[in-house]
């Protein structure tokens, strides 16, 4: 999910630098918080991230299936043996020149190699002795059909071998071989060594790993998320994106000497394989999303999702599965939740609870008991339900339309971040989850996830149709959608509210204490992650850097951070956090606001018991004096608005005043 920026990148850079010329935010980094102020924390917060994506025109390698294809010198990290995985997207436009083994997407020739037979069938061999001699095809059995996009990814694990389409359909093939024995051959893609075989079509993305990853980590990084450049095993990442010349560049650092060079007039065509996050867009006539999930036999259960209705209808469907769960609006204005089991509730708003245009998020819940809808976090109605069995149908689960009924109800707006479950959600936890991704390996009770990542928003997405379903293995199929460039685009930017961060953001709070704001956030896992710059505004347009934190880089453990806003403005204050990524990627938090108000007090002590030296923060120009128990004047100073440091080393250990105009402060000094 990704809200596209205005910013140019120069924009963005001129922000970015003006950190160094802010001197008014305190910032620390700390580690494993403590068990207590953890869990307030937690408590206390809700579950926001964000994420930005910038337009920009992305490209493949285009081969003409005559003599075109890229060539990488043999080096020993190619050599890959008992445990790999090879990913890559394929766009084929025609059969391949090989009349009956097609084109070749890879080929390490006498080692491994696969390609995509005339039929459409992906296959592939591997030589145990290095030779080529004991090697023979395997088909996979999965189809990559003409003139789409799909994913291909093959894991071996020493003698098995799982390959993927799309992250999602998957087969085993057990017997191979243990280990590939090294060889010189140089690698191909999109031909082969020994002979002609070459692929028609466009090939982005290769990637190449010395280790056997799992299927949520494909899934993960299908689009490039997450890949950086010291990602573990990773040996080659071809990411295709020049769009000139006739270098394939590799940004995986890890090993060196890996760079392939195009052959025979290869060259660049647009692609929209890209990490972006958008939302789907329907057009209310026909379009609608389909799962073949089926969604029949919940005991407790939630469904929820982010929509944006374009207008008020009666009888369209959300997302459900007709006649078993199904929600959405059966009035123009009445949100309904309705099960097979007899039971249903509903919610009439108003265009002022619901307007046009805007995105809220919904939820349909089950508990077994009662029903609940609940809509951003908080819930609009309930009734009692008691069943073990909410429906069932022959039907399956549908997105944007064919919900109240197998034909019709198709919605006119967008939709995103769809999920299924089989446990009633809590009000708390629905609040909590709403806003940010979840990591899908250790979720559990999630049964269908759908993200809509992936696609350049109101960019040509005409091939890439495919909607993984980022939890198991029910991919979802955009029915009667164009995927073309500008208005007919079905993908469109996502919620503002929902976003996306390199890191696992837990929470991000703002809050005003003793005339500064305090900013805390709290990451559950960062990958690749640089830094934090952190952005104020006074209007929640024009945003100016006033600070910036290291980030933690790679981590699992649980980090927070925490700021002190100085010199807010009087009125409300806008913050956010602009999260930095190691690989070049940028992307926005949640943005949180203050109303701030004007302090009159001159000086603010900065810490106190004093340990150290006695650090101020003035507001205002005047003289500071420090007076001990007695009253007696130690020590008066000038002072000009800003930080301002005071030496303690002629004061004993103590109790004293600090004081300026009506102002006083008491000092322990220690």
């Amino acid at each position: 999910m990704i809200l596209t920026s205005a910013l140019s990148r120069k924009s963005m850079a001129l922000l970015v630098a003006q950190q160094f010329f802010s001197d008014n935010l305190y910032l620390y980094h700390s580690t494993n918080y403590p068990t207590n102020l953890m869990k307030k924390l937690l408590l206390a917060c809700i579950l926001l991230s964000a994420n930005v994506a910038f337009s920009q025109t992305q490209y493949a390698v285009t081969f003409d299936g005559v003599d075109d294809y890229i060539n990488v010198p043999s080096t020993t990290a190619l050599g890959l043996s008992t445990n790999f995985t090879i990913e890559t997207w394929i766009l084929p436009t025609g059969p391949g020149s090989q009349g009956t083994q097609g084109g070749m997407i890879m080929n390490k020739e006498s080692s491994y190699e696969i390609a995509r037979y005339p039929d459409g069938s992906i296959q592939f061999a591997l030589s145990a002795n290095g030779t080529g001699s004991d090697w023979a095809w395997v088909n996979t059995g999965l189809i990559a059909p003409l003139n789409v996009w799909s994913h291909i990814a093959l894991v071996k694990t020493g003698t098995t071998v799982r390959a993927y389409l799309n992250t999602s359909a998957t087969s085993n093939h057990t017997g191979q071989p243990n280990t590939l024995a090294p060889n010189a051959s140089d690698l191909r893609i999109g031909n082969r060594t020994s002979s002609p075989h070459f692929f028609n079509g466009r090939i982005d993305h290769v990637r190449i790993w010395n280790i056997a990853r799992t299927q949520d980590e494909i899934k993960n990084s299908a689009f490039g998320k997450d890949i950086t450049p010291t990602s573990t095993g990773l040996v080659a990442n071809f990411r295709m994106d020049a769009g000139s010349g006739t270098t394939a560049a590799n940004t995986a650092t890890t090993y060196a000497g890996i760079t392939g060079t195009l052959i025979g007039g290869a060259g660049w065509a647009a692609s929209p394989v890209r990490f972006a996050g958008n939302a789907i867009a329907l057009d209310g006539t026909d379009d609608y999303v389909a799962s073949n999930h089926d969604i029949s036999n919940l005991g407790p259960f939630t469904l929820e999702g982010w929509v944006n209705l374009r207008s008020y209808t009666a009888n369209v469907g959300f997302f459900g599965q007709n006649d078993a769960l199904e929600f959405g609006l059966s009035g123009v204005n009445t949100l309904t939740g309705w099960t097979a089991a007899g039971f249903s509730l509903s919610w009439n708003f108003t265009s002022t609870d619901i307007p046009l245009n805007t995105w809220h998020h919904y939820a349909f819940v089950g508990t077994g008991s009662a029903l609940r809808l609940v809509v951003d976090g908080v819930e609009r109605a309930t009734v009692a339900a008691v069943a073990s069995n909410y429906g069932t149908s022959t039907d399956r689960f549908r997105m944007g339309g064919q919900v109240w009924n197998a034909t019709g109800g198709h919605l006119a707006g967008a939709l995103d971040e769809i999920r299924v479950w089989n446990v009633a959600r809590t009000n708390a936890q629905v609040l909590a989850g709403m806003n940010n991704e979840l990591p899908t390996a250790s979720t559990s009770n999630l049964l269908v996830y759908y993200r809509f990542n992936g696609g350049i928003a109101t960019g040509d997405n005409s091939n890439l149709t495919v909607i993984p379903d980022m939890k198991g293995n029910q991919n979802a199929t955009a029915t009667n959608m164009l995927f073309t460039s500008g208005s007919t685009s079905n993908l469109v930017s996502q919620p503002p509210a929902l976003v996306i961060l390199p890191v696992h953001l837990i929470s991000f709070t703002a809050e005003q204490q003793q005339g500064v704001v305090m900013l805390n956030w709290l990451t559950a896992q960062e990958t690749g992650s640089r830094d934090f710059i952190v952005q104020h505004s006074v209007n929640g347009a024009d945003w100016t850097a006033i600070g910036s934190l290291p980030a933690a880089g790679n981590s699992e453990i649980q980090n927070g951070y925490h700021t002190r806003h100085e010199t807010p403005a009087s009125g409300v204050n806008y913050y956010r956090l602009l999260q930095r990524d190691i690989d070049g990627r940028e992307s926005y938090s949640v943005i949180r606001t203050v109303r701030f108000t004007a302090i009159s007090s001159g000086f603010m002590v900065l810490s106190n018991p004093v340990i150290n030296d006695i650090e101020l923060f003035i507001r205002q120009a005047g003289v500071i004096r420090i007076t001990n128990q007695s009253g007696q004047v130690l020590r008066t100073q000038t002072v000009l608005p800003g930080r301002l440091s005071i030496n303690k080393s002629a004061l004993t250990p103590g109790t004293y005043f600090i004081s300026m105009g009506g102002q006083t402060e008491k000092l322990l000094l220690r």
